[in-house]
């Protein structure tokens, strides 16, 4: 078995409160206990609501860096018949590592690093699937009790973990059903290496990543200053899956949060790659649009219905002419 780290760490305890055998294991939107046994240093525990991967409340834990890694301890029981992996989501505010390892009534596994089973290979701001086979774990898996998680540090940063939505399931049931395309934290680059396009004809438009006016609890979002005239101007994001990070994404929907100081009518179009390569800048669209009026200085989260989602291709977001103004965007995904 693998020691902690010599360094100070931090231990927390999650008893869990709702437990199934096949299916949620807790998900945080309900009561939850956390305790730090005696002796051992403070450990800031608490729900966030904003950004969370699905809907409800997920858990951030939040560390000293000078006390050295942080182990957490999820607690349970179950009967794992029928179920062969375990998901969650997870993400982090800094840079760290983050190690798990399961535990019986009699022993623990090794610690291993959970990248290998993220898309991005990496914790990163954004939130993440993480997909953990369980066959040939050396304990019971019928007697599941624990859930190791080791939070290391890097640099000079406190470590920060945000998980949800811890599941256990069969893998040919699995279907992860969210995730972030654009959440402009990593500039306007998208988690498929695939920028914005823009299509303009005598207008002004420019895009800028800020940090001042973000969508959730954290990070950044894109700023759009635009002055149009005879004709409108037009942002293309391409959203096609790139198929090594997500094969198993069904796509129903796409999901976008808009914000706008002054009142704001924009066409949101989502478009088959059939109907991308036919259509010239300017020209009507065949495929079905949607007007979205932002008429208070709030974030609105919008979500759309794809007609055809296995050829979804991207989405178009017209700006109308003879109009002026700024306006944000943040968390663009495929649902």
């Amino acid at each position: 078995m693998r020691k902690f780290h010599q360094a100070p760490a931090k231990l927390f305890f999650l008893t869990l409160c709702s437990f199934l055998s096949a299916g949620i294991w807790q998900d945080f939107n309900g009561r939850f206990e956390a305790r730090v046994p005696p002796g051992y240093p403070p450990v800031d525990i608490t729900s966030v609501s904003d950004f969370t991967p699905l809907v409800g409340q997920a858990v951030k834990f939040t560390a000293r860096q000078a006390n050295g890694a942080a182990v957490i301890v999820i607690e349970g029981r179950s009967n794992l018949e029928e179920v062969d992996t375990l998901t969650f989501f997870c993400r982090t505010d800094t840079s760290c590592e983050m190690e798990i390892a399961l535990a019986d009534s009699r022993s623990i596994t090794a610690f291993e690093n959970i990248k290998n089973y993220l898309p991005d290979q990496a914790l990163t701001r954004q939130w993440q699937r993480a997909e953990i086979p369980l066959a040939g774990r050396e304990i019971n898996m019928h007697d599941l009790r624990k859930i190791y998680v080791q939070l290391l540090p890097a640099e000079d940063a406190e470590p920060v973990l945000y998980l949800d939505d811890i599941t256990l399931e069969k893998a040919e049931k699995i279907r992860p059903n969210y995730q972030v395309v654009y959440n402009f934290d990593n500039d306007q680059q998208s988690i498929f290496a695939a920028l914005p396009t823009l299509n303009t004809r005598n207008a002004y438009l420019t895009l800028a990543v800020e940090s001042q006016n973000h969508y959730g609890a954290q990070g950044k979002s894109l700023q759009c200053s635009f002055e149009t005239r005879e004709n409108p101007a037009e942002i293309f994001f391409p959203m096609t899956p790139y198929p090594k990070k997500n094969t198993n994404l069904t796509l129903t929907k796409t999901s976008l949060a808009l914000r706008s100081e002054y009142p704001l009518t924009l066409t949101l179009v989502p478009e088959t790659s059939a109907e991308h390569k036919k259509i010239q800048f300017g020209e009507a669209r065949r495929v079905r649009q949607y007007q979205i009026t932002l008429r208070e200085p709030a974030w609105q989260k919008l979500t759309l219905p794809l007609l055809n989602g296995a050829d979804y291709y991207g989405l178009r977001i017209i700006i109308p002419a003879q109009t002026s103004g700024v306006f944000y965007l943040d968390d663009l995904s495929l649902n």
